[in-house]
């Protein structure tokens, strides 16, 4: 038992620990500790001579850094101040886009990318320009199936005008990034996580994406649903495996796939698209616009907790419209980029005046992700000029041509996969002489 006098003693000793406590544990959390605001500041100085970095990269090699470690290492060479660090000593994210566009930034104190709950990362880039007009998909409310709108690649905004999306390509590494930004918060981009991205749409009435990707070799061809609200990701293809056993049977074990976006419903909420397995061969326009090809997927059934894919083959009464709107050119909307509009306006030319057209568009466009689907399209237009009596003075050149747009779009890294298998088919074709198969009306 202890003594009064020894209670008492102990009773000052913690009083006396406490007063000298509490005021060091005061100036830890108040001075050493840097707040959000200073956490802020540093990180953007880091960053700010990361962008310098990158500039002179840029300055010596005519395109920026294809990754963080090569940054770093031109940095160490070149004597510059960049260590890719943050405040928080996290390491710094880097992204190329491609030969001029990327971004640097850091994810914070949670570490995560941005999303609806998170707080707003630290970034700095060349990356999204909102242009005051933008390009929708005004075809959602069309009762007819028709081909994918490439335009909306460039850019286009949500339905609720909230969200931004673009998808950027990069011919050197053959990555295709897709890139949103929240109009409503400065700063607020989030980046795919797949490195493949070929075609999206906006999902009305969320904050979703669906999106196809192939051809990545870091990650499986699929049908992915993209929330941004919490920027999960669901492999549809993947989870339908599961629940959908006609889908199963269907798949079976290929991992490749070739697959195009159709038309995304409102009033049903569906998404109807192609599929094809990817046999790494020539794929024949008529196979993959075949009755054994078309699905719709019932968006509905695609919750992040629990995913339950409907998927369903798709007969369509309608396959021959199709086939033509894939053959030729529907209407689109006028809004949108410089690029979108002369995209547009070109789509909507005669034959003739297409034939012309493309060649200089194609050019100043070979570093966008429309550069497969406008080349495709001369082709098309090649074949129907071959068809035209009209143009029977010019069969020869226009053999010709077919020839190296075909080779051309065959070999293009970053187009779509269906887009270069369907150019091998033409190009072997043509090598065979056997283009009247090839004929919009065969």
């Amino acid at each position: 038992m202890l003594s009064k006098d020894s209670s008492s003693y102990y009773k000052y000793l913690l009083v006396i620990a406490f007063a000298w406590i509490c005021p060091i544990a005061l100036w830890w959390a108040t001075i050493a500790q840097p707040n959000d605001r200073d956490f802020n500041l540093r990180t953007d100085e880091i960053l700010q001579q990361g962008k310098q970095t990158v500039t002179d990269f840029e300055a010596k090699f005519g395109a920026v850094p294809t990754n963080l470690s090569m940054l770093r290492s031109f940095a160490k060479l070149s004597n510059a101040s960049f260590a890719p660090y943050d405040t928080n000593n996290q390491r710094l994210d880097f992204v190329r886009f491609d030969d001029s566009h990327y971004v640097l930034r850091s994810f914070g104190k949670d570490g995560f990318q941005n999303h609806g709950k998170s707080s707003d990362d630290r970034l700095i880039g060349r990356v999204i320009a909102v242009p005051k007009s933008q390009y929708t998909d005004s075809r959602q409310n069309s009762f007819r199936t028709h081909a994918y709108d490439s335009g909306l690649l460039l850019g286009s905004v949500s339905n609720d005008k909230r969200w931004y999306a673009q998808l950027y390509v990069d011919k050197l590494t053959g990555s295709k990034r897709l890139v949103t930004r929240d109009l409503s918060r400065k700063d607020h981009y989030l980046i795919a996580y797949h490195d493949g991205v070929e075609e999206f749409y906006w999902v009305p009435g969320t904050q979703k994406i669906i999106f196809t990707a192939t051809s990545s070799g870091r990650y499986q061809d699929g049908l992915f649903l993209w929330d941004l609200s919490t920027d999960k990701t669901v492999d549809v293809l993947k989870a339908a495996k599961t629940f959908s056993p006609n889908i199963e049977v269907l798949l079976g074990d290929v991992e490749r796939f070739h697959l195009s976006l159709l038309k995304l419903d409102k009033q049903s909420n569906k998404l109807y698209f192609l599929m094809f397995p990817n046999q790494h061969r020539p794929l024949s326009p008529f196979s993959w616009i075949g009755m054994s090809s078309i699905f719709t997927l019932d968006l509905a059934s695609v919750t992040l907790k629990s995913p339950r894919p409907k998927i369903k083959e798709h007969i369509l009464d309608e396959t021959y419209s199709l086939m033509k709107a894939f053959w030729k050119s529907t209407n689109f909307p006028s809004a949108g980029t410089m690029t979108q509009k002369k995209y547009t306006k070109l789509r909507l030319q005669n034959v003739k005046k297409r034939l012309e057209l493309w060649s200089p568009f194609i050019k100043e466009n070979y570093h966008t992700p429309i550069s497969g689907y406008a080349t495709w399209r001369w082709i098309i237009d090649h074949l129907e000029a071959y068809g035209d009596q009209r143009y029977e003075s010019l069969k020869d050149q226009i053999i010709i041509n077919l020839k190296q747009l075909s080779e051309l779009l065959a070999r293009d890294r970053v187009a779509p996969s269906y887009l270069r298998s369907l150019a091998h088919f033409v190009f072997q074709r043509v090598e065979s002489d056997q283009i009247d198969w090839l004929l919009p009306q065969h």
